[in-house]
């Protein structure tokens, strides 16, 4: 549950501003601050496992040119990312999921 506090940041921010200094290849410095930034506010959900599997979701697919790293699939990502987060087989027949690292597919029958 949220609370009051002078920042909320939706979970998606969070996420985009990580995968930003991913792929920048932000050091350690910078990449401290942005990480007491996010500490210092309330992240709106889901949870934190999540955004961290999405981050390395997303920064996977750009590294290796897979198709779920394109702009019209951001809520797939988001889909898969729970998945892996949550250690869970995806249930689908949409092959954009197929060849991500590390997610498991059920085949629907």
């Amino acid at each position: 549950m949220l609370e009051r506090s002078g920042w909320i940041l939706p979970f998606v921010v969070v996420a985009e501003m990580r995968f930003g200094a991913r792929v920048a290849n932000w050091g350690p410095r910078r990449t401290a601050v942005l990480e007491r930034l996010v500490a210092n506010t309330q992240v709106s959900p889901p949870l934190p496992e999540v955004i961290d599997a999405y981050v390395a979701l997303r920064t996977w697919c750009a590294n290796n040119g897979h198709g779920l790293g394109a702009k019209n699939h951001e809520a797939d990502r988001w889909v898969a990312a729970t998945a892996l987060a949550g250690g869970l087989p995806l249930a689908t027949d949409d092959g954009i999921f197929d060849n991500v690292k590390d997610l498991r597919l059920l085949q629907p029958e």
